[in-house]
C-alpha cells in the first residue's frame, strides 16, 4: 500500500496574517484534504528559549525550529504549499526541499497589475544608484541563479489568477507548470455571499506616507501631515455631498496607534474589506489589490491622485487605471462640492467585465472556487487524498 502524501503548508512569517489574507483557501484545504497541516518554520530566528506559540486559528499546526526537525518532516512523503519568501532566511528550506526531492506549489495571490518598471527613476541620483545595487535586488538575482543551478528547489506548480501571467511564465524555467485558477477575490464573493448595498463610501488605504516599498525603491513618501490634511478635507466634502459616511479599510500593516491623528473622523477597520466593500456606493482608492473586491461586486471606483505623489506611487496608480479605466480625482487640488459632484456623476466606460475574464475568472470556469480548483489539481496531479 502506497504511503499517504501529506500537504505541508510551510510559513516562515505570520500564519495568522496569511490565513486572513486567503481564508477561503485554507478553509477549503482543511475540509477537503485529509493529511494537511500548517508548518510554522522559525529556524535561527532566535536562540532564546521561547514559550509555545498560541494560535487563534483552529487548523492543525506544528512548529519547526531546527534544521533536524525540518529534515524529519521532509523525509515523509509530502508536497509543500509555499507561504515562504525568497529572502535568504528561507533559502535553507528550499535547499532542504531539494535534498529530499519535495515538490513545491505556490499561489500567486496578488496578481500582476502593479509591477513597477525596473527603469523607473527617483529624483535623487544617489537613491537611483542605491536602488540599482540594492541588496534585496541582488539577493533576488542570486536566488534565481541558485534555483537554476539546482541548489535550491524550484516551484513545481505556480497557480496564477491572470492570463497575462500564465503567458509570461509559461516558458519560465523557474516553474515546471503554470495553472490558471479563479481569484481569491472571486472565492470571497461566492463563499461569503455578502449582500450588495450602498450604505457607505469605502476608502481603501494604501498607507501612502508610511509604505516601506517606496523607501526600499529609493523614493521619498508624501509628507504625512499634508496627505492626511487634504484627504480628510476631501472626505468631509464627500460626506456632505452624498450624506454617506466614509469607512476606511486600513492597510494590513497600518500602525493603529496613528489612527486618532490620521483618521480622526472616520470608522476605520482592518482585515474587513470583504465586509464593507459590498456595502459601498462608491469605492475610493489609490492603488491596492483590494480594488479586485470592488470589481467583483461591480462597484463604482474612483482613484484619488495627486501631482505631488512620487513616481513609484503614480506608476502603480496608472497600472490600475490602464487595467480598469476608472475615474480619477485629484483629492488635494482644492475642488469644491460642485466640481466633485460633476466627476461623481460623469459616466465612465469601465473595463470591469474584460478584467473579470482575464484576471478574476481567468480559468474560464464561472461559479467555481479557485480554492476548489487548487484542491482538485493537488489530488489529480500529486495524488494527495
Amino acid at each position: 500500500m502506497a504511503n499517504k502524501i501529506n500537504l505541508y503548508i510551510l510559513c516562515s512569517g505570520d500564519i495568522e496574517m496569511n490565513i486572513k489574507m486567503n481564508n477561503v483557501l485554507f478553509k477549503t484545504l482543511f475540509s477537503k484534504i485529509h493529511n494537511v497541516v500548517f508548518v510554522d518554520v522559525k529556524i535561527n530566528h532566535s536562540n532564546l528559549i521561547q514559550s509555545p506559540v498560541i494560535y487563534s486559528h483552529n487548523y492543525k499546526t506544528i512548529s519547526v525550529k531546527t534544521i533536524s526537525e525540518l529534515a524529519k518532516l521532509l523525509k515523509k512523503e509530502c508536497v509543500i504549499l509555499s507561504l515562504l519568501s525568497h529572502n535568504p532566511r528561507d533559502w535553507i528550506i528550499f535547499f532542504m526541499a531539494k535534498i529530499y526531492k519535495r515538490k513545491i506549489v505556490y499561489q500567486n495571490l496578488l496578481g500582476e497589475i502593479v509591477k513597477v518598471s525596473p527603469h523607473l527613476s527617483s529624483s535623487s541620483f544617489i537613491n537611483n544608484i542605491m536602488r540599482k545595487f540594492k541588496p534585496l535586488i541582488l539577493l533576488n538575482y542570486l536566488y534565481a541563479i541558485l534555483t537554476k543551478l539546482g541548489i535550491l528547489q524550484k516551484i513545481d506548480t505556480l497557480y496564477t489568477t491572470e492570463r497575462s501571467a500564465k503567458a509570461k511564465y509559461h516558458n519560465n524555467k523557474s516553474y515546471n507548470r503554470v495553472k490558471l485558477i479563479n481569484s481569491k477575490f472571486y472565492d470571497a464573493l461566492i463563499e461569503n455571499q455578502n449582500p450588495a448595498t450602498e450604505e457607505y463610501i469605502v476608502f481603501l488605504d494604501s498607507m501612502v506616507p508610511y509604505h516601506g516599498d517606496q523607501l526600499r525603491m529609493g523614493f521619498e513618501p508624501m509628507d504625512a501631515n499634508y496627505y492626511f490634511h487634504h484627504l480628510n478635507l476631501f472626505f468631509v466634502l464627500l460626506e456632505e455631498l452624498t450624506l454617506k459616511k466614509v469607512v476606511v479599510c486600513l492597510h494590513p500593516k497600518y500602525d493603529e496607534k496613528n489612527l486618532i491623528k490620521d483618521f480622526p473622523n472616520n470608522l476605520a477597520v482592518k482585515n474587513e474589506s470583504d465586509k464593507y466593500i459590498p456595502k459601498a456606493s462608491l469605492v475610493l482608492c489609490h492603488e491596492t489589490t483590494l480594488i479586485n473586491y470592488a470589481v467583483v461586486y461591480n462597484k463604482k471606483i474612483i482613484q484619488l491622485t495627486s501631482k505631488k505623489f512620487n513616481d513609484f506611487l503614480s506608476e502603480n496608480i496608472k497600472s490600475w487605471f490602464d487595467a480598469l479605466g476608472i475615474a480619477q480625482i485629484e483629492f488635494d487640488s482644492g475642488l469644491n462640492k460642485n466640481q466633485i459632484n460633476e466627476i461623481l456623476q460623469k459616466k465612465v466606460k469601465n473595463m470591469h467585465q474584460s478584467y473579470l475574464s482575464t484576471s478574476i475568472i481567468a480559468s474560464g470556469f464561472e461559479g467555481e472556487l479557485g480554492s476548489d480548483q487548487i484542491v482538485l489539481d493537488l489530488k489529480e496531479h500529486y495524488g494527495i487524498e
